[in-house]
């Protein structure tokens, strides 16, 4: 204590000592004889120590306090959002994750962080798991993604140091569970904290509870399965408790369930669900498994999992035949098509301008009447959706289909070809074409270029290539005598300009017309056939009708195999763990299939919650034709992405991927609390270690010794009790003289 004396002081303090001795002797002489003895010396006792006050009043003591300067220093907080905090283990089932969510409520007036310091001292908050981020004020909705690295946040924000406009780090309160699983090791980074003499404090978040948990997988996280065909799934459920698990296990297909029922899993075992499902149509889907326990515990996480299935058809290719009129080409195609097991054909027929009827093949059709029994539907314009040409593997055109239909159609083939990569096959159908030329967006997609008309007089020799279209296996009625024949009199386009990528698969024998011309460069696989003359096989010997039907069975099996994709998506079909950001990276062709960098792509995200949003992507400009976007994609779920490629020259791909998000993960797993680990940090680092249920016990938050220090005077007799007992100490001496009949 300090006793502020001035110049003179102890002359004033000296007389007022004798003015109160004074004081006292006229109390004692006076109240004696009027007073009894206990409230004589009761107010002896209350003038002594009001005296007294007064005499403390007039010195002013004060001591000296010493504390860190708020204006010279920072504080830093970290705090655990990874997946192992959603852990149902503390009070009244609330997570680790939402304890934290509502220890940085935004929303609350008192911010629990605000009182870790003075308001003069900032106080900057860091939000981590295998990486750290600023804390952008908002409330916590989801976990951030990736292994937790306690020892790599630390790390980060020491390593962060001040500038000339940022102040020195001056102590740090870590929140967290306790599980790390990756980066630099915690105690490592607790001693260099300690060398630099910064202390780091812990709340322990989570509790010593039941180890265990229920984990969900799925038998085979990729499926395959074939349309139309009865198919199951095998659900694995794993229980680590130490006693028996009691819940409903849902499957679903997309949004949709597909199956529900309850479960009970034995303790430390395993069961295998096995669940019938229907595949639905070809393509991607997407199998998510939840399970709901009767009662929470364990980490929620790992109660769900993903599997992607790949579907199949049914080993049968699908064509669509159109044609300008119902031809016999046309009507013994379908004939062809109704005998195989691996085709399937549907027809498009222009009956009239803007009028078309479309034949679909009727399975149930028996008999030699019915044989071509089919739906029939009539149509006021060509399908215009790509949709509906995607649904077939290749499409079988005559020429004149194309002549008289071209502006609609042109777009409708180019972009199957191109974006699909479905097969193409043009014939020549008949002596009313004799100037047919191809449209330019066609020049490059199909083998043969430019056609002049020949008749031919008399039957001639059908000259075949063995491969690569027509092969021993596939075409042997083709090759074993007799010669299958040009018929007399047909009416054919002979191609005279070709594709360097073209090969001719049949020529006349003798002339050397090529009759029928391939191209398998680039997306699609495409075809010429230089007349429709090919049904009269069918009229022939049954030598011939086998030929017939070996023709076009080789023809469209390499026809519909397609080709090399112009637009590829890595992420196809494949589930992926959430993580800080999932690429949505594309490899993209022109063309000409060479890699092209002046694209402009975008892709339009679908999110598991169905939210949309259109993101562009950019060229990378170390790999030619690849186009880069990643995304901080933190929802579990499945996600569909629509990429669309834009050329300078009008040429546009279209693409659409699926995959699926998933949060079951090593993570998910090691989700025990650490408390052990969370000690260490503090002891070592020189800080100190509460649990999250008396955390308020670490205020103020201790910081470092290096900080400079600002000495304050703390006069206690200016305080507000002081000078209540003061008055108080008066006001009773005041009521009892009253009382008693003293002045």
């Amino acid at each position: 204590m300090n006793l502020p004396l001035l110049p003179f002081s102890q002359w004033i303090v000296l007389l007022f000592a004798l003015l109160g001795l004074w004081g006292l002797y006229r109390v004692i002489r006076a109240g004696a004889p009027v007073v009894i003895k206990q409230v004589h010396w009761t107010i002896i006792a209350l003038r002594t120590l009001a005296f007294a006050c007064l005499i403390l009043a007039i010195l002013d003591p004060f001591w000296r306090s010493q504390r860190p300067d708020p204006n010279a220093f920072r504080l830093a907080v970290l705090v655990d959002v990874s997946a192992s905090m959603e852990t149902r283990d503390l009070p009244d089932g609330q997570s680790r994750f939402e304890w934290v969510a509502d220890w940085l409520n935004p929303d609350s007036p008192n911010p629990a962080y605000k009182a870790l310091a003075d308001p003069e001292t900032p106080v900057e908050v860091n939000l981590f798991s295998s990486r750290t981020q600023p804390w952008d004020g908002a409330s916590l909705a989801d976990p951030l993604s990736g292994q937790t690295a306690i020892g790599d946040a630390l790390e980060s924000i020491n390593k962060s140091g001040s500038t000339s406009s940022r102040r020195p780090l001056g102590g740090v309160l870590l929140i967290s569970d306790g599980a790390s699983l990756g980066g630099s090791s915690p105690a490592q980074v607790s001693l260099q904290y300690k060398r630099d003499g910064i202390p780091v404090s812990v709340i322990g978040v989570g509790q010593q509870v039941e180890s265990g948990d229920l984990t969900v997988d799925f038998a085979q996280p990729e499926l395959s399965f074939t349309e139309g065909q009865p198919a199951a799934v095998e659900i694995t459920l794993s229980n680590s408790f130490s006693s028996d698990e009691t819940g409903q296990l849902e499957l679903f297909r997309g949004q949709a369930l597909v199956d529900q029922r309850s479960v009970t899993v034995t303790a430390g075992e395993s069961l295998t669900v096995g669940i019938d499902v229907d595949p639905g149509g070809a393509g991607v889907e997407t199998f998510r498994a939840v399970y709901k326990p009767e009662r929470e515990r364990g980490n929620p996480a790992t109660n769900v999992s993903y599997s992607i299935a790949e579907v199949e058809r049914e080993g049968k290719f699908r064509f669509l035949l159109m044609s300008a009129r119902a031809g016999w080409e046309s009507r013994f195609l379908r004939l062809m098509a109704m005998e195989s097991t691996t085709i399937e054909m549907d027809s498009l027929i222009r009956i009239d301008e803007g009028r078309f009827i479309k034949l679909s093949r009727n399975e149930d059709g028996s008999g030699s009447d019915e044989r071509l029994a089919s739906d029939r539907q009539t149509l006021d314009a060509l399908p215009e959706a790509a949709d509906f040409y995607f649904t077939y593997d290749a499409i079988i055109v005559d020429a004149a289909m194309l002549l008289e239909e071209s502006k609609r159609l042109t777009p409708v083939l180019t972009e199957f070809s191109g974006t699909k990569g479905g097969g193409l096959l043009l014939y020549h159908n008949g002596p009313q074409i004799y100037s047919f030329q191809l449209p330019a967006s066609l020049r490059e997609i199909f083998p043969a270029r430019d056609f002049s008309q020949r008749r031919l007089n008399s039957a001639i020799p059908l000259q075949l290539e063995v491969n690569p279209l027509f092969t021993d296996q596939i075409g042997g009625a083709l090759f074993n005598g007799p010669e299958p024949e040009i018929p007399a009199g047909a009416e054919v386009a002979v191609p005279s300009t070709l594709s360097r990528a073209a090969q001719v698969h049949a020529s006349s024998e003798m002339e050397g017309y090529p009759l029928l011309v391939t191209q398998a460069y680039g997306a699609g696989r495409t075809a010429w056939l230089a007349g429709d003359f090919l049904w009269r096989w069918q009229l022939g010997s049954d030598r011939s009708s086998e030929q017939y039907s070996a023709f076009w069975q080789a023809t469209l099996s390499w026809l519909a195999t397609g080709g090399k994709e112009r637009l590829v998506s890595p992420v196809n079909a494949q589930i992926i763990p959430v993580k800080e950001e999932t690429s949505l990276d594309i490899r993209l062709l022109g063309a000409d299939f060479t890699p092209r960098m002046d694209a402009t792509v975008t892709g339009v995200i679908t999110g598991p919650d169905g939210t949309i949003s259109e993101q562009r992507l950019l060229p990378d400009i170390e790999e030619p034709g690849r186009y880069t976007l990643s995304l901080p994609l933190q929802k579990a779920g499945q996600y569909q992405v629509d990429y669309e490629a834009l050329f300078p020259d009008g040429d546009r791909l279209i693409r659409s991927s699926w995959f699926a998000l998933s949060s079951n993960s090593p993570e998910s797993r090691e989700t025990a609390f650490q408390e052990k680990t969370l000690r260490d940090i503090a002891r070592v680092a020189g800080g100190e270690y509460r649990s999250f249920k008396n955390w308020k016990e670490l205020l103020p938050l201790p910081v470092s010794d290096l900080i400079p220090q600002v000495e304050q005077k703390v006069h206690w007799t200016r305080s507000l009790p002081f000078l209540l007992a003061a008055i108080t100490l008066f006001l009773i001496e005041w009521w009892l003289r009253r009382r008693h009949g003293l002045r």
